[in-house]
């Protein structure tokens, strides 16, 4: 529930700032964050371990095998999604009535809490329970950060019932696996209508033709991108193959991207 709480103000905050703030970097702050969504976070867990393992010796507390290092972990993974769910809602919002606001002598902040939070109930709740379910069936990061059995997170108590080939008690397992659904369970029940509202009125996209063409520039700059990577890495190393197809599939998607961005009022 902390972990939830925090993503939702920090990702409302952010999507507030592209919604109604104009700032240099603003298009490529957006970029940026759609690209870095376009990686699982399992493509990180080297560089997070490394990383919690330096921070443990410096502060304990948001370190490895600490809840709050990986609570720090979540809140970067999901920051990106919930700011582009957040700023497709905060767009369909008047900005008269931000003006009105300033006006009578509001600020951003006072605008932000008083007004945008306020009628933004609906997609604030689609992001909690995207928050909230993301966070208590994530299985990979918690297994890497929380290797200690009696400090680790429910999917991987769970996961550890039947990981051992020796000992399954997948008995256990299933018990406690519908144990583990009855909260998701009664938070989608007593949120679903303001689920489908924030998800329907949050969306930023259409199947017009137009978004259409824009899909398939997307895709055919991504399948000519692998294209050519494959025709210049014959003869290179395994290692050195796989680096430069890295390296033009996130060109690839930059180029697209600014395409899309450049297309799109956002």
């Amino acid at each position: 529930a902390v972990n939830s709480f925090a993503a939702l103000f920090m990702g409302a905050a952010a999507a507030f700032a592209f919604s109604r703030l104009r700032f240099k970097g603003r298009r490529m702050g957006l970029l940026g964050l759609m690209l870095v969504q376009m990686f699982p976070g399992v493509l990180a867990i080297t560089a997070i371990y490394s990383l919690l393992t330096q921070i443990a010796d410096v502060y304990p507390t948001f370190g490895m095998n600490s809840i709050w290092g990986l609570t720090l972990v979540y809140l970067g993974g999901a920051l990106g999604v919930n700011t582009f769910l957040m700023k497709g809602y905060f767009d369909t919002i008047p900005v008269d009535i931000d003006e009105s606001a300033r006006i009578d002598g509001a600020g951003h902040v006072r605008i932000f809490f008083g007004l945008i939070m306020r009628l933004s109930l609906p997609i604030l709740v689609v992001v909690f329970f995207v928050s909230f379910q993301s966070a208590f069936n994530e299985l990979p990061l918690a297994q890497v950060v929380l290797p200690d059995a009696s400090n680790t997170t429910l999917a991987v108590g769970l996961n550890g019932l039947v990981s051992n080939p020796l000992v399954q008690q997948w008995g256990l397992m299933a018990a406690g696996g519908v144990m583990a659904a009855v909260p998701l369970f009664l938070l989608f029940l007593f949120t679903q209508k303001s689920l489908v509202t924030g998800l329907t009125a949050g969306a930023v996209g259409s199947a017009s033709p137009a978004g259409w063409g824009v899909v398939a520039l997307l895709v055919g700059v991504v399948v000519t991108a692998l294209a050519i990577g494959v025709f210049l890495a014959r003869g290179l190393p395994a290692r050195a193959r796989g680096l430069l197809a890295f390296a033009l599939l996130c060109a690839a998607f930059f180029g697209a991207g600014l395409l899309v961005f450049r297309r799109r009022d956002v």
